[in-house]
């Protein structure tokens, strides 16, 4: 005779849930319940489930503040991501300008960038400042050459002055760019060359202020000394060394007591 199978009585599914999350702290009972998990080996799938999305440990997790562009919400998740306590803790590059620098890492101190952020924003900066400045020598260059070729007896003047003061290429580029104390420094050579030499206006000289034979001799003697002078005067250039020699010429004139 075949013993027969009683049949599961109503609700004893239910019964057996209740059995294991009765245990449970009210909270967590009633999540578990809410989320069907239906004995402890369906929590430990469900979470073991959410690691494998998750794909890192909890330590490496980030959590975004609601409103992303509040500056102190998002404070510790730019501190979080590599920024400096303080402006003053980013790296300086080589080259950068310790103004700029001051003023461009307190920007990005504000924004929250890294020090290797930072470090990239920087060389940026400097490849962009130099292409700028390339572009306004070459067009500064360009500019330069199309007067001269337009008027040569201008230049020709001009390089006059410069020879008679005793002025380099790169000396009245400091005085272009702005360098006051360049600019006086000519200014006291064309002062001081005005004592020797005549003031030359157009084609009509006008009169010759002459040194007396000692002072022209402590001149020529300056002059000697004078490296910048004497690399005009012993220039391989001869249109660039004539107006040495014929400064030279006229002081020692002075000396002799001629005019």
């Amino acid at each position: 005779m075949t013993e027969e199978t009683a049949p599961p009585v109503e609700g004893q599914g239910e019964q057996a849930q209740a059995s294991w999350v009765d245990s449970l702290p009210a909270e967590m009972k009633g999540y578990a319940e809410a989320k069907g998990f239906k004995d402890p080996g369906a929590v430990l799938t469900s979470y073991q489930q959410l690691e494998k999305l998750r794909g890192v440990p909890e330590s490496q997790l980030l959590r975004l503040p609601e409103k992303i562009n509040d500056a102190d919400a998002m404070a510790a998740v730019y501190d979080r991501l590599g920024r400096p306590e303080s402006p003053d803790k980013y790296t300086q590059a080589v080259g950068i300008d310790d103004a700029v620098f001051k003023a461009i890492a307190a920007d990005a101190h504000k924004l929250g960038l890294s020090n290797d952020q930072f470090a990239g924003l920087q060389k940026t900066t400097g490849t962009i400042a130099e292409k700028l400045q390339e572009a306004q020598d070459v067009a500064a260059a360009a500019e330069f050459d199309e007067w001269k070729k337009t008027n040569e007896a201008g230049f020709n003047s001009a390089a006059r002055v410069m020879a008679r003061v005793g002025m380099q290429e790169d000396q009245l580029a400091n005085v272009l760019t702005g360098d006051k104390k360049a600019l006086y420094d000519f200014l006291a050579k064309v002062g001081a060359g005005m004592n020797e030499d005549p003031v030359i206006q157009g084609d009509q000289p006008r009169a010759e202020f002459q040194l007396s034979p000692s002072a022209a001799k402590l001149k020529v003697a300056e002059l000697f000394a004078d490296k910048e002078f004497m690399a005009g005067y012993t220039s391989s250039n001869a249109n660039l060394r004539k107006p040495f020699i014929d400064r030279m010429e006229r002081l020692n004139k002075m000396v002799s007591g001629g005019n």
